[in-house]
């Protein structure tokens, strides 16, 4: 009963995710409802695949070699965050026939805006289901987590929620309001780097997945060296569409 209520809580928030993003692409793209929803289904499709493989390969390799059957057990967990990312990526790239034209990005867009909303509420359904619980402390805020022992724990996942959700929404409009979000892609864009960062710090109150522990050579989590890539490599992908979005000087010089 308690796997069952955990994976339709699960359930109910990759739900309400799915359908926002269905609104939002709908807005941003113009197109029709049953356009846009068959486009969220196939970006639905590749995210959860994307992030089940990563987790698997990740994370947990060697345990699901020896249980291959496992890897379909979804509702045992194991999905991987960045995994979603490019499984939703290769989806929406094979969608719009390995072109990445301005609909990719927009749909890129709405992604990142749907996530604003879906994130925290993961997080908070980590927080009431005792998962994903933060390190030993012996602070005011310290939680006990039946499945963590009973010494209290940061509620990392409060802290991921609202930096996550709250903090990056902030962020993001400050950075639309100061003009930075113009063009199609720099939302998703600056949001994955935004991401990449909050999650990096806030790991630090995460208890480290217990197979892997803290890896070398900096002794952070697998999910902060992922974090580091992912900003990296959206900071690089901001600045070229920006760029890209901005006039030549000889477009400008055009009557």
């Amino acid at each position: 009963m308690l796997i069952f209520n955990a994976f339709s809580l699960y359930g109910l928030v990759y739900a309400a995710g799915f359908v926002l993003y269905c609104i939002i692409l709908r807005h941003l793209l113009y197109q029709g409802l049953l356009w846009s929803l068959c486009h969220a289904v196939y970006g639905a499709i590749g995210a959860i695949v994307g992030a089940r493989l990563v987790y698997v390969c990740a994370y947990a390799p060697h345990y699901y070699a020896a249980h291959p059957l496992d890897i379909l057990k979804l509702y045992q967990g194991g999905m991987s965050f960045h995994g979603a990312v490019l499984g939703l990526l290769t989806a929406l790239w094979l969608l719009r026939g390995m072109r990445l034209d301005k609909n990719f990005w927009l749909a890129c867009d709405a992604a990142a805006l749907s996530a604003l909303i879906a994130l925290p509420a993961g997080r908070i359904c980590n927080f009431l289901n005792g998962e994903l619980y933060g390190r030993v402390t012996d602070n005011f805020l310290g939680v006990v987590f039946l499945s963590g022992g009973l010494q209290p724990r940061w509620p990392s996942q409060l802290f991921e929620a609202t930096a996550e959700g709250p903090l990056l929404a902030l962020l993001l409009w400050l950075i639309y309001k100061s003009g930075g979000l113009k063009a199609p892609g720099l939302c998703a864009a600056a949001f994955s780097t935004l991401y990449g960062i909050v999650r990096f710090i806030t790991e630090f109150w995460r208890e480290p997945d217990v197979q892997l522990g803290l890896l070398p050579p900096l002794s952070l989590s697998l999910g902060q060296y992922l974090c580091i890539a992912q900003s990296l490599l959206s900071a690089a992908l901001y600045v070229y569409l920006r760029q890209k979005s901005r006039p030549s000087a000889a477009s400008q010089d055009l009557p």
